[in-house]
């Protein structure tokens, strides 16, 4: 009873889980063109930086690995081996906290953001933690 249920869980996780990181890219990716037409990174707007007030924004999330990717990097882990299935995990998390670091940089009315720092921290076969953190400019 218990290895029917693990394997649902599994196909579960590989149909559920695999079509709401696509959604999840598709609405990334939308989200990033919006944020960096109202507000650039340093490296959008060239040498000159126009002083004003400065302050700290942050951006942080958690994303879980779903029960398919668990099960494919628990056997990776055993056998050895590249860990690919979680690189696009490790790549929405990072573009999800960056987006949410603009976001809030956006409603503090900066009008820029320097200096962008990325942590990621992994949570044992759960998932991943982002933290993204800046120096927004205002005026």
């Amino acid at each position: 009873m218990e290895l029917i249920v693990g394997l649902i869980a599994i196909l579960i996780g590989f149909f559920v889980g695999g079509a709401r990181e696509k959604r999840h890219i598709a609405e990334l990716k939308v989200r990033e063109a919006a944020l960096l037409s109202k507000l650039p990174t340093r490296a959008d707007r060239g040498p000159k930086l126009v002083a004003g007030e400065t302050f700290l924004v942050t951006g942080n999330v958690v994303v879980a690995a779903d029960s398919f990717k668990s099960f494919v990097g628990g056997l990776k882990n055993f056998f050895g081996g590249s860990m690919t299935m979680y690189e696009t995990l490790l790549d929405r998390a990072r573009r999800e906290a960056v987006c949410r670091l603009r976001e809030s940089a956006l409603q503090s009315g900066a009008s820029e953001i320097v200096d962008l720092h990325i942590e990621t921290s992994y949570l044992d076969q759960i998932g991943v933690e982002v933290s993204a953190y800046a120096t927004a400019v205002r005026g």
